[in-house]
């Protein structure tokens, strides 16, 4: 699993005005919940959010530092949702939630494929499933949960009753759900027989 840190300073000024001058000044408001009764309100410099997304995505464990304010201190937390503008490509809004390490939690992996390589035939693997909801201890989140499709051949389907879950992880999504599919390669369509022997008389007879 993999961990990185990210240092967020407590926030005072609240509301749609406020939240605009911290991303101008190159801050994205954020709220980090489950750390007491009432959730913490933070700004996150916006270039440490995008390394922290590249390192750790939003399904492994974040080791948050909350600076000033009485609610500062660090927190284990899981990125559970970010909002960008889709015309800026800018971050506009991140959620924490801290977990306690010593209680299972429900979230989400990502499904891999692992063989497509040492595959003997040519069909063609698709991956229907792409996250998986388990169950788990935060330290033990998978970075994936992996499928090894080298001895897959056509017309095989794998789903997730057939999947191995890491050590300490159970999987919560239904057993009958298809993960992958390996289908047949298209062929290229042959050109009707009629239309090759109308070409073959045209350009094989000479002049009159």
């Amino acid at each position: 699993m993999t961990e990185t840190s990210l240092t967020v300073q407590v926030r005072e000024a609240l509301g749609k005005g406020a939240a605009r001058r911290l991303r101008r000044s190159g801050l994205v408001p954020g709220v980090v919940y489950g750390t007491g009764p009432q959730a913490i309100h933070v700004a996150v410099p916006e270039r440490e959010l995008f390394r922290t997304l590249q390192i750790a995505g939003t399904h492994s464990l974040v080791d948050l530092h909350i600076a000033g304010g009485g609610n500062g201190g660090r927190h284990k937390v899981l990125i559970k949702e970010v909002q960008q503008d889709p015309v800026r490509d800018e971050f506009v809004h991140v959620d924490f939630h801290a977990v306690a390490l010593d209680q299972e939690i429900q979230t989400t992996v990502p499904v891999a494929l692992e063989g497509e390589d040492a595959r003997a035939d040519d069909g063609i693997v698709q991956l229907v499933l792409r996250e998986i909801q388990i169950s788990c201890l935060p330290t033990d989140i998978p970075e994936a949960i992996t499928v090894d499709v080298s001895g897959l051949a056509v017309g095989d389907v794998v789903t997730v009753g057939q999947l191995t879950p890491p050590p300490g992880v159970a999987i919560l999504t239904d057993p009958e759900e298809t993960v992958v599919t390996v289908s047949a390669p298209r062929l290229a369509e042959e050109e009707p027989a009629g239309e090759e022997a109308g070409e073959a008389d045209e350009g094989g007879g000479g002049e009159e």
